[in-house]
């Protein structure tokens, strides 16, 4: 199931996919997205995500590290062996802050990683900073 926050006039053109299990961690980061005007989808699973990334590339993925079935890091190596994805900026999401976990995800291709509880200034800053690598102009706003 794919949710999407709620679109504003003013939203910009960044699209944000939030992956998490939890639909609470869904809501919670979606709706932050939204308050600093991104555009969020969202998805409960690694497979899920990988089925819509099949349709869609949004702008950046926030992809949570633990979830069943397809953990973060499988969701992770089969982003960075497409060639059409290989590029996608993917900020890891995780309760796990020992350096072992920071490490496997970064060793994955992980662009970044953020973890729990989520301090949205440094999150908003950390994604800003990947979308203005990528070239991305709105990731200039203040």
């Amino acid at each position: 199931m794919i949710e999407t926050a709620r679109i504003d006039p003013d939203h910009n053109s960044v699209t944000v996919l939030v992956v998490d299990d939890m639909a609470a961690n869904r809501s919670v980061l979606c709706r932050q997205l939204e308050l600093n005007k991104y555009h969020a989808i969202s998805v409960e699973s690694g497979e899920a995500a990988l089925e819509l990334l099949t349709r869609t590339r949004p702008d950046i993925v926030l992809l949570d590290y633990m979830m069943p079935n397809m953990n973060g890091i499988e969701v992770l190596r089969h982003l960075r062996s497409d060639p059409a994805l290989i590029d996608l900026p993917v900020i890891m999401v995780t309760a796990r802050a020992e350096n072992e976990a920071t490490i496997e995800a970064l060793e994955a291709g992980a662009d970044d990683y953020v973890t729990k509880p989520i301090d949205f200034a440094v999150l908003r800053a950390r994604i800003d900073s990947h979308l203005q690598k990528q070239g991305h102009a709105s990731a200039l706003r203040m």
